[in-house]
Order: structure tokens, then C-alpha cells, then sequence
């Protein structure tokens, strides 16, 4: 259980990243990961991550990779990190490289391209205002982000009565007529 404490709170430290250069990424990846003495070790690993997600993946790889919200409340990169550290040995040692082509793995999936694309999509849209001028790009993002064609219609009706909207007032308004229409 430690260790997996240790851990989550090492991977806290990986919430922002800079600029790396190539030379830093070459070299990280051939590091090994030590998993021995994880409380100590813990701000190394950690900034050693921090060089490899900024060199390898983009900030919304990073947030989902972070994101401890499922159903085990472990984050992707920190299941990855568990999964590698079972293998690691003094003879069969892991390195960064490992974890990136794990990570790699897990971002190459259907279920990883699908899911980053309907959390762009919802982060687009949640930044914007509804318009019907702009229609054709968000029915996009709203098929993007999973809405079936009935269920974009639906929506496409809130907005013909809530031009100029944000998205996050048009989906409440949106819901709320389907819980009304459910009681019915």
C-alpha cells in the first residue's frame, strides 16, 4: 500500500511541464527507474517523468494520463508505472524508455484516440457560444463528444431559443428538458 501512495504522490508533481530539450529526452530514456526507496526516490521519478511527458506527449496527454477520476481512482501513468515496477529486478531493470512505449501503447489505442477526441471536443464547446451560424462545426464536436443524430437535433432546438449561449448553459438547459420530458 505504501507504494502505491509513494507513488500517487510523486505523480502530483507531474501537473505542469516546460519545454524539454532533445538531448534531456535521449537521455531520460535510458534511465532506469528505481523502485527501491520509492519516498526517497520520489521526487526524482517524478521530475523524470515530468521530462518525458513534456518531450513525448501534449498537454492533454499529459491531463489524461493524470486523471485519477476512474473507477480505481489510479491514473493511467500511475497504473503504468505499478504495472512496470511488478517486472522491475536488479537483473531486469525498467527504464523511462519503458514507459514510454507503454504510454505509447495505451495513447495508440482506439479507446485512447476516441476518448482524447470527444474530451477535445468537449473542451472546445465548453469554451464557446452557441450560434447557429457556426452550426455545422459544433453539430461536429457534438457528434465528436458521443450525441447520437436525434440527440443533436434536440440540442440544435435549445439553440434556435438560446442563440449566443455558452455550451455550458445550452447542455443544462438541454438536460433539464430531457429529465421534464422523462416525467412526463
Amino acid at each position: 500500500m505504501k507504494i502505491y501512495l509513494a507513488i500517487i504522490g510523486l505523480l502530483f508533481t507531474v501537473s505542469t511541464l516546460s519545454a524539454q530539450s532533445k538531448k534531456d529526452c535521449k537521455q531520460i530514456l535510458e534511465k532506469e527507474i528505481s523502485f527501491e526507496n520509492l519516498q526517497e526516490n520520489g521526487e526524482e521519478i517524478g521530475k523524470n517523468v515530468q521530462i518525458l511527458l513534456g518531450c513525448d506527449f501534449d498537454d492533454l496527454d499529459v491531463e489524461i494520463f493524470s486523471d485519477a477520476s476512474g473507477d480505481d481512482n489510479l491514473s493511467l501513468l500511475t497504473q503504468a508505472i505499478l504495472f512496470l515496477g511488478v517486472d522491475a529486478t536488479t537483473e531486469n531493470a525498467v527504464t523511462y524508455g519503458d514507459l514510454k512505449d507503454l504510454l505509447l501503447q495505451q495513447k495508440n489505442s482506439d479507446y485512447y484516440i476516441a476518448y482524447k477526441k470527444k474530451l477535445k471536443a468537449e473542451i472546445e464547446l465548453s469554451y464557446k457560444n452557441a450560434d447557429l451560424e457556426n452550426w455545422p462545426i459544433d453539430k461536429g464536436l457534438l457528434a465528436d463528444m458521443g450525441f447520437d443524430e436525434m440527440q443533436i437535433d434536440s440540442i440544435k432546438k435549445v439553440i434556435d431559443v438560446n442563440q449566443q449561449k455558452p455550451y455550458t448553459e445550452i447542455f443544462a438547459i438541454y438536460v433539464d428538458a430531457l429529465s421534464l420530458e422523462s416525467k412526463r
